[in-house]
């Protein structure tokens, strides 16, 4: 499989409007791990052929603990006139000890790299770059189901495996946020097909030492996921 970023992405504006409905708005979630059950929210609005979302976790009172925001550019393979989304660039922040940290990342297509940059409240700036490997299919973390579902990844994946890189937006403290994580800012994972339920689909992610669970209803939309090796939940309020 050819590197996607080179080959020929084009501008998805004929594309018709329906999928990227369907992964506008806001959805309310709840968020719970090892340290206690928080609020979670994702927005996500699509402009200039771009998907923009921003996904927050925040305590009972509202204040944000974790803010992502990812940016992707919708258009097309023109050898297949398949849906495609090309990560662009995120922002992430999150508060230990009540210290802010920050972290933004930059895919340079030309260069098949990801640029970055690290905030410290109590060291100076750091900047970093990493190769990208080829792929057919990359989707930043933070913004993983939209991802999916702008580019028919459920309909594939119902017959086959497929290969994806998630991109770690909240790199580098991924690593300090979650337990025996892969080395590095993006990690080749296994997309499969697990089982039907009554009112949803469920999906595994393979990430290579760990399995993250995904569920999505019968209309295609995210509902909850979990992820067992890291006690994480996300159920979707209301559902």
């Amino acid at each position: 499989m050819k590197f996607i970023f080179l080959l020929i992405f084009v501008s998805c504006a004929g594309t018709t409007t329906l999928k990227e409905n369907k992964v506008s708005g806001v959805s309310l979630f709840s968020y719970e791990d090892g340290s206690g059950v928080y609020n979670y929210s994702r927005e996500t609005k699509v402009q200039n052929n771009k998907v923009i979302t921003r996904a927050i976790i925040s305590d009972k009172d509202g204040n944000p603990l974790e803010t992502a925001v990812t940016v992707s550019k919708l258009g097309k393979i023109s050898s297949t006139n398949k849906a495609a989304m090309l990560p662009e660039a995120s922002q992430f922040q999150v508060w230990f000890s009540k210290k802010k940290y920050q972290s933004q990342l930059k895919v340079i297509p030309s260069r098949k790299q990801i640029v970055g940059q690290v905030k410290y409240p109590d060291k100076d700036e750091e900047s970093f770059s990493f190769d990208l490997k080829d792929a057919r299919y990359y989707c930043f973390f933070s913004q993983l189901p939209e991802c999916i579902e702008m580019q028919d990844i459920l309909v594939e994946a119902r017959t086959k495996s497929l290969f994806i890189y998630i991109i770690w937006d909240n790199y580098p403290f991924n690593s300090e946020q979650y337990d025996k994580m892969p080395k590095g800012v993006a990690t080749l994972a296994k997309f499969s097909y697990s089982q039907k339920q009554k009112d949803s689909l469920g999906f595994e992610l393979d990430i290579g030492n760990q399995i993250i669970h995904l569920h999505f209803n019968r209309q295609i939309k995210f509902e909850k996921m979990f992820w067992i090796a890291q006690g994480i939940s996300i159920t979707k309020k209301g559902s």
